[in-house]
Parts: structure tokens; sequence; C-alpha cells
């Protein structure tokens, strides 16, 4: 493991835009050992990413701003600023932004590796290229490649 002091200011890391979203990697699995990576999520209302789950890894929330409701499983979660949310592997989730319009959330994915499916599928932060929602067999195909799938509205696993 890396023995030297890893640190980002303000403003600091790789940003990228998923969608509406303003994503900024905070901590690649390379600075934290594999361990887990760490992203500011900047999210807008209005896109809801496609109910999924993941095999690999444990995603949370923590809210810093604004409002989330996450399905998991069969549960619904509200969070406002300061709640945390962890999202186990293997449970289908998915989630929305609520209240004024707009969410800010640290993203932490456990182990690392994940942060490669974002940063495959986004945009630079500084495009003038429309909003665009990847096509659901790119989301698939980029999806399985880092062990996660989309979740058919009866909650079962698409091949």
């Amino acid at each position: 493991m890396n023995r030297t002091p890893y640190a980002l200011g303000p403003g600091e890391g790789h940003a990228v835009r998923l969608v509406a979203h303003r994503l900024t990697v905070k901590a690649p699995g390379d600075a934290t050992g594999g361990a887990f990576a760490l992203f500011e999520c900047e999210l807008c209302r209005g896109f809801e990413p496609p109910l999924h789950l993941h095999t690999r890894e444990e995603e949370s929330y923590y809210v810093l701003d604004g409002e989330l409701t996450f399905s998991v499983g069969d549960e619904r979660v509200e969070a406002r600023a300061g709640s945390f949310v962890l999202l186990p592997r293997g449970i289908p989730h998915t989630f929305s932004v609520g209240g004024g319009g707009s969410a800010r959330a640290l993203l932490i994915v456990s182990p690392a590796a994940f942060e490669g499916f974002f940063l495959e599928l986004a945009d630079p932060v500084d495009t003038d290229d429309p909003v665009r929602l990847p096509e659901p067999h790119v989301l698939a195909a980029v999806g399985a490649r880092f062990g996660a799938s989309l979740v058919d509205s009866n909650r079962k696993e698409k091949p």
C-alpha cells in the first residue's frame, strides 16, 4: 500500500459530467490501495439512474446538501443533508433527487475500481454537447465489465 499522504483542496480532482450530474473524483482507487474510491457529486433533479445492482462493491452516499430518495430492494430511504446511506452489493437500487432541485453528496465505492464505469461513460465537464443518457445496451456492456447489471421493473436481473 502507498504510504504517502494524498490530499486535494477545494475544487480539485478530476471532474466529469455524467448525464446532468457533475462527478469529481476526490480519491481514486490507486490513491487508496484499491480500498475505496470517493467522488463529490453534484446531482440534478430529473435524472434517476436505472435500477441496477453491483456484484463487487458497496456503494455509499453521504448527503451534503439537498435531499435524495433511495429505492433499495423493497425499501425506500429518504436522505437529507447529514444522512448516510449504504447500498449493499447484490441488492437492486436507484435514487432520485428531491426538494429544491439539486443535491450534493459524497459517493464512496468500496472496494475501488467502479470509478472506471463513471469515467468511461462520462463527458468532459466543460463540453457543450447536449446532456445525454447512454443507450441501454452501452450501459449494460460497460456495467458488465465493472460488475454491475441493469434490473428490469420486476426486479429480476437482465441477461
